[in-house]
C-alpha cells in the first residue's frame, strides 16, 4: 500500500511524494532514535504513527500511539512507545540510554551521507549533545567540530573539514566487519552553520535540522 503526502514535515522531505511501508518503518525507527537524545518531540513520534498506520502497520498499542493529542503527547507517547514499536518490529531505546545515543548518531550520518544533512550541522549537534569524551562513537565528530572553529587560523579549508566529517559519517555507518567505500557522500556549497556553545552540559542538547540543512537550538 502507499500513500501520498499533501504535508511537508520539516527534515523528511515527504511534501507530495509516495511513501512505502518499508519507509515508514524506517523514518519511525531513526525517530525513535533521535527521541531516545531529544532531538524529535513526542508530538513527531504521534505522527510516525500515523504514517505507519496509513501505509499499512498495524498494531493495537500502535494505533493508540497514533490516536493521542499533541498536547498529550509528552505524558501519553512514553508509556505507549515501547509497546507501539513493538507492534511493528522496530527496537525501543529509552531516553538517555547508550544504545539509542549510537542509533541516533547513525541516523544522522546517514543523512549527511544522503545530503539531507550538513556536514558542520553533525558537528554541532554531536558536540553539543553528548561533548567531548562521553560517547565513543562521536568522539571524531566532537573533535571535527572544534576545528571548525579554528579553520581561519589553519590552512585547513571548510571543505577540507566537510570531506573528513563525511569520511567518519561513512565510518560510523559502516559494520565494522566490512571496509569503508571510498569517494565523497555528495557535493556541498561550505557554509558554517554555527549554534552558540552556551554550556548545554546536560548530554542531551536541543539542537534541530531542518530539511535545508539550518541549525537551530530547541526549546528546551
Amino acid at each position: 500500500m502507499l500513500v501520498r503526502y499533501s504535508r511537508e514535515k520539516p527534515g523528511d522531505l515527504l511534501h507530495h511524494r509516495t511513501v512505502e511501508p518499508a519507509e515508514a518503518a524506517d523514518r519511525a525507527r531513526d525517530a525513535a532514535a533521535l527521541w531516545s537524545v531529544g532531538y524529535v518531540t513526542s508530538a513527531e513520534l504521534v505522527e510516525a504513527a500515523c504514517d505507519l498506520l496509513v501505509t499499512g502497520h498495524d498494531g493495537t498499542t500502535l494505533a493508540m500511539l497514533a490516536g493521542v493529542r499533541s498536547r498529550d503527547a509528552d505524558m501519553e507517547v512514553p508509556e505507549l512507545l515501547e509497546a507501539a514499536l513493538s507492534d511493528v518490529g522496530l527496537v525501543y531505546y529509552p531516553p538517555g540510554s547508550r544504545a539509542g545515543a549510537e542509533a541516533a548518531v547513525k541516523t544522522l550520518a546517514r543523512r549527511v551521507l544522503t545530503g539531507a544533512m550538513e556536514p558542520s550541522a553533525l558537528t554541532v549537534w554531536a558536540y553539543q549533545t553528548f561533548g567531548p569524551g562521553t560517547l565513543e562513537l562521536a568522539d571524531r565528530l566532537v573533535e571535527l567540530d572544534d576545528a571548525y572553529d579554528f579553520v581561519e587560523f589553519s590552512d585547513t579549508t571548510e571543505q577540507d573539514l566537510d570531506a573528513e566529517v563525511i569520511a567518519e559519517a561513512r565510518r560510523i555507518v559502516t559494520p565494522a566487519d566490512l571496509k569503508p567505500g571510498s569517494g565523497r557522500g555528495g557535493q556541498y556549497q561550505a557554509r558554517r552553520l554555527r549554534a552558540g556553545r552556551g554550556g548545554d552540559d546536560a548530554g542531551l542538547g536541543q539542537v534541530r535540522v531542518s530539511a535545508e540543512g539550518r541549525l537551530r537550538r530547541g526549546a528546551g
